[in-house]
């Protein structure tokens, strides 16, 4: 049986890269942009031959006079892009990169129909998701096997897939690309089962100073850029017990980190690289194909996933149990579930639901009347009960009758209901 190949491209203004995992791989492989070679950045640009219609993209484009940057940026603000005598829709552009960049994957047997892409950007906002997901419809790419996700959620599945010492207490992530610096802590609560875990972005006020270089040698630039450093490290070391540090970006090339680097080092892990969230991405792909086969081993807080585990009351043998309808950690987008149940003759003709946060708490309950149905002791009712979650905090719910044969078809009976999590109230449509 051919295996399913999970992608994961990581999308950024400056740099992209892309990998793939398969389940019978120990770990996730980078694609390299020249073959033999540990090159994995792609520079986000394009150009065009000019007089012919031939694109470049990467380090070719950047060749060419006037490439064409900022693709991302240019594709969410819907711009158009002057391109000799016309003008180009941005989002056609960065379609025509993307492409460019999957057409790497070729080596390695990439096929749409079957295999899954994960798009890792800055922030996966509602906008930028939708333009992204246009984008891969014109790339062939079925939607089911496509996701969007943010560099917290690549990061919480790299960290979740390495050695568990590594995660023990909190994980820092230091992202820094041409002077722009990102900061954020990876913890868990193992309490709860799964472990919940939750990827935060800190600030650092202090590094608006590691850039107050002017009228500085080479080598006070650098003693300069280490001090800030190692000052901003005091204040978010200081705090809180952590088991590693990855360090992501080319803001860390060069050798200037002298004495924070001793700091970083004391009593953990640190590591540095730069395809960390296309790795990540490609675990993620993973877990995005198992997610109605198993329980996960742990669930992300972020990233539109569900806080609520949406569960049916029923009988089974003479016992009051809960059945998940709609598990908690997944992203709303793809929470859903259905269950068919039998109502007996002696019961009400309601369903109850038990809404639990995973956070803790009690459990809301609701219960569903189901008008004009007659429950009666000579007929089975059999009924199908089916959850989707329209956001990350509103579910709908549809409940209708099951008939046995031709002879109960003129019975057959539908509900709508909307569930406001954390409200008490539900509407009926």
């Amino acid at each position: 049986m051919e295996e399913i190949t999970y992608f994961g491209l990581d999308l950024s203004e400056y740099y992209s890269q892309i990998s793939y995992f398969r389940d019978s791989m120990e770990e996730p492989v980078s694609i390299s942009t020249h073959y033999g070679t540990e090159e994995y950045l792609i520079p986000t640009v394009i150009a065009k031959k000019p007089g012919v219609a031939q694109w470049f993209f990467g380090e070719e484009a950047l060749s060419f006079n006037n490439p064409i940057k900022g693709l991302l940026s240019k594709a969410f603000r819907k711009e158009k892009i002057p391109v000799e005598d016309e003008e180009i829709e941005a989002t056609e552009l960065l379609s025509l990169f993307i492409r460019k960049v999957l057409s790497m994957t070729s080596s390695v047997s990439c096929d749409k129909t079957k295999d899954y892409f994960i798009i890792c950007i800055d922030h996966a906002t509602q906008m930028q998701t939708d333009t992204l997901l246009s984008i891969t419809d014109t790339l062939s790419i079925p939607r089911e096997h496509v996701k969007i996700c943010s560099k917290q959620e690549c990061f919480c599945y790299y960290v979740m897939n390495q050695d568990p010492a590594l995660s023990l207490h909190d994980s820092l992530l230091m992202d820094y690309w041409h002077n722009a610096f990102r900061l954020y802590v990876l913890s868990k609560d193992t309490r709860i089962t799964p472990t919940v875990v939750k990827v935060s972005e800190l600030q650092f006020p202090s590094l608006s100073h590691m850039s107050d270089t002017l009228n500085m040698s080479e080598e006070e630039m650098m003693v300069h850029k280490d001090g800030v450093f190692l000052r901003a490290l005091d204040d978010i070391l200081g705090e809180r017990i952590t088991s590693s540090v990855y360090l992501v970006g080319d803001g860390f090339d060069g050798n200037w980190m002298n004495r924070s680097k001793s700091r970083l080092c004391a009593g953990r892990r640190v590591f540095f690289g730069m395809n960390l969230f296309t790795k990540g991405a490609c675990y993620y792909g993973q877990i995005i194909r198992r997610k109605f086969k198993n329980q996960p081993e742990y669930l992300y807080l972020g990233g539109g996933n569900m806080l609520f585990n949406v569960c049916l009351k029923v009988y089974n043998k003479g016992e009051i149990q809960l059945k998940p309808l709609i598990s908690a950690g997944y992203n709303y987008q793809d929470a859903l579930g259905a269950m068919d149940v039998i109502i007996m003759p002696d019961e009400e003709p309601e369903i109850t639901l038990y809404c639990k946060p995973i956070k803790g708490g009690e459990a809301s309950e609701y219960t569903f009347p189901l008008k004009g149905l007659v429950v009666s002791e000579n007929l089975t009712t059999r009924l199908r009960i089916f959850g989707k979650a329209a956001s990350p905090d509103r579910i709908l719910i549809n409940i209708k009758t099951l008939p046995f044969g031709e002879i109960e078809k003129d019975l057959e009976l539908s509900w709508d209901y909307e569930i406001m999590l954390g409200k008490s109230e539900t509407e009926e449509n």
